[in-house]
């Protein structure tokens, strides 16, 4: 969908929804709440790209050039253990993964904020480098649906985190 702002910037999204079966598991090493234990969700990720032109398609971003970044987000998170990098039992976790009980992905920060900023670096790297392309990721936003809800009624519990704002579509 893409939308054209008072501004004249362009605005287009793209969502990768909880259908697509990115369900991970991950732990708050260093809470002292229960969030310190193994606990999962399905993550939906919703990206904001932002231009001050369009393509000659007419596009703000050509959805097709984002194949790689699916790919990364089933890769990362599709049935993953995410464990933080500083995560004291990191080592208990690669025992499980040895055991063929897991798969562990290692990220520097675990969380649905930082779900979203690893999303966005992946996706900021792909558009500028891959893409060849100035656009701009406005945002990245990460959810989990609200716990104990039924999935006919599942509202989303939004954790999302505004990766980049658009500063007069000056960044390139």
């Amino acid at each position: 969908m893409t939308e054209q702002s008072n501004n004249g910037a362009f605005y287009s999204t793209k969502t990768y929804g909880h259908n697509i079966g990115l369900s991970a598991v991950f732990r708050q090493p260093h809470a002292d709440s229960h969030c310190r234990f193994l606990h999962g969700y399905s993550l939906q990720f919703k990206f904001t790209f932002g231009c001050s032109e369009l393509d000659n398609k007419n596009w703000a971003v050509d959805f097709g050039g984002l194949k790689p970044l699916k790919a990364w987000l089933e890769d990362t998170f599709d049935h993953k253990t995410v464990i933080d990098v500083n995560d004291p039992h990191l080592n208990d976790f690669r025992i499980l993964e040895s055991k063929d009980l897991c798969s562990v992905v290692v990220l520097d920060g675990v969380g649905a904020e930082m779900f979203a900023y690893h999303a966005w670096k992946f996706a900021d790297e792909l558009i500028k480098e891959t893409l060849k392309s100035s656009k701009i990721i406005a945002m990245v936003g990460a959810s989990v649906p609200k716990e104990n809800e039924a999935v006919a009624k599942m509202r989303l519990k939004p954790s999302i985190i505004v990766m980049k704002y658009l500063l007069e579509f000056g960044y390139k």
